[in-house]
Parts: C-alpha cells; structure tokens; sequence
C-alpha cells in the first residue's frame, strides 16, 4: 500500500569523483515554463547533459503554476535517470495524504478546492508511489537541504511536519518546539509572540538550504539560505550552484512570465 513513511526519509548523498557541483532548485510551483529556461541555463544544463552536477529540486513541485504535472513528471524522470534528487514538499506531502485517504474509502477528511483536485487527479499511482519514497532532507558534506528547515536541537530527530512545514519555533523548557503560524488577511504570515523564525534561532555548523517561504530575494540568515524566491507570484525561480571541492556558490535566476496565483 502507498504511504507516507512513519519516519522521514533522510538521505546522505555521495558524488561521483566527476561531478563538478551541486544545482539547488528552489519551488517550481507547477511553473513549467520558467522551470525549463532554469534548466537550459548553460551551467545547469552541462549538469545535465554532460552529467558533470547533481540537481536537487527542494519540493513543492506542484500546485499553484499551470502546469504541475510536467514539473512532476520532469523531475521524477531526472531523479530516476539519476541526473537529480528530489526533497519532499509540503505540497507534495499533501496530495500523498488525500490519496491515502482515498485508498482507504470512506469519507475522506479533507476537503480540497478545486484547483486543488485538478492537479491531484493528474497524478498516476505509480508517481505517488515514486513521491512516497522521496527524503525528508538531504546531507552532504556540510551541507543540508530539506523543504522547510530544521528545529535547533532536534535537527534530523524532527517530526516529518518540522522538514516540510517549519516557519516558526517557541522555546519551552529550555528547548525549542513547533510554534502554530498562520496567514493574515494582508497576505503576511502571522505567529505567536514568543515564537522566532527557525533562522534565526539556528546556531548549528551545517549550512542549511531550503525552500518553502516565498522572498523577493535569496534570503541568508545564520549558515541558513532561502531560495524560494516566489516563482508562482510572479516573482523568481532561483537556482543555487555549489562548487564541489571549494563549496563556494552563486545563483542562477530567471523571471516569472506572469503571475500565476495571488498571494
């Protein structure tokens, strides 16, 4: 049966001798287009095509842009011709959930818009198996990269909802936890008050990339950078290259052709 794993998956990524770097992709958001015009920019698409780097898409594939199959269905074909991997996105985590719902008849608990059921019904069985077994968060070197972030002090001992959902934190008992968030009316998103971005709490050596939290720019906080720079907006999709023997990087962008959904 296809489900979600009790325990998120983490991975530890080894690279071929011939790799010359790590391409970091941030949230595609079913923007097909601006997806391809990243992939053809020439460092990247020598990842490719002289198989000479290793893409990892950071999750949330899907959902949002016009064509959140044909990012999925691209992505799964990278990883499974092993020219990338592919993190777990909250996005991601929740078509899995409907479609376990679904499986095991009944009612179903969720209740889904339309647009919604548009893209999940779009997805095969077999991709969802594929979307199953993808990682919670990836490690290499001192390196991580997961959807989300991670909660100091726990790090990879965190719930599957820390790696794919994290935004904010509150300390209790001289640790951090989980701390509620929500959107507001003015599209800004709203916490409690005693509660911090995970950022800025994280005191950790690792450097952490991830996705998940739309900026008009990449965002760097503390040996944390975010790259979602809000494609779906009508923003960027963005790009993060790592050099594999200095671990220098830079950023490759292109603009969003238009705005695909309201924030």
């Amino acid at each position: 049966m296809i489900q979600l794993p009790k325990h998120p998956i983490i991975k530890e990524l080894e690279l071929h001798r011939f790799y010359k770097r790590i391409v970091v992709i941030g949230d595609v958001h079913g923007c097909y287009d601006e997806m391809c015009e990243l992939l053809d920019k020439p460092i990247i698409k020598s990842s490719i095509q002289d198989q000479d780097g290793k893409l990892i898409f950071l999750g949330d594939l899907i959902d949002r842009g016009p064509n959140s199959r044909d990012c999925l269905i691209k992505a799964l074909d990278l990883s499974i011709f092993g020219y990338s991997e592919y993190i777990l996105g909250n996005h991601e985590e929740k078509h899995l959930r409907y479609f376990e719902h679904q499986l095991k008849g009944g009612k179903n608990p969720m209740k889904p818009n339309e647009e919604f059921l548009k893209v999940h019904n779009e997805i095969k069985e077999c991709e969802f198996a594929l979307m199953a077994e993808l990682p919670a968060a990836i490690k290499w070197e001192n390196f991580i990269f997961t959807h989300a972030g991670v909660i100091p002090g726990l790090m990879f001992n965190q719930p599957l909802k820390g790696f794919i959902r994290n935004r904010y934190i509150e300390p209790r008992d001289g640790k951090w936890i989980f701390s509620a968030s929500w959107q507001g009316e003015d599209g800004d998103w709203k916490h409690m008050p005693q509660a911090v971005h995970w950022s800025e709490a994280y005191n950790g050596n690792e450097t952490i990339v991830y996705g998940h939290e739309p900026r008009k720019d990449i965002h760097t906080v503390n040996k944390t950078i975010g790259i979602d720079t809000g494609c779906c907006f009508n923003g960027k999709l963005s790009a993060m290259i790592i050099d594999k023997e200095t671990k220098e990087y830079t950023f490759e962008q292109v603009q969003a052709k238009q705005v695909y959904h309201k924030e």
